[in-house]
């Protein structure tokens, strides 16, 4: 089953919205637990989020560059590179 990478608790129960200003890894790359993921932008801070599980980063749902709600799903990661569980 995928996991699924949100902010919402990164970047604080009270922030509306995130920017996404860039991501460490693409899409097919094998990821590890507490390594550089992404970065993101919120309206006081600049701050690097952490891989939340081993695994193969299958798909990037939002683009450096787009400002999105913090619940949103950022990124899938899976076990295998065809681990793509939309359920995440």
């Amino acid at each position: 089953m995928a996991v699924a990478v949100k902010v919402g608790a990164i970047a604080g129960e009270y922030m509306e919205s995130v920017l996404v200003t860039g991501w460490f890894a693409q899409v097919g790359d094998p990821v590890r637990a507490g390594d550089l993921l992404l970065e993101i932008e919120t309206a006081k801070a600049a701050i690097e989020v952490p891989c939340p599980a081993d695994g193969v980063l299958n798909a990037i749902r939002v683009e450096a560059g787009e400002e999105v709600p913090v619940s949103t799903v950022l990124a899938l990661i899976g076990i295998d590179a065809d681990d793509l569980d939309e359920d995440a």
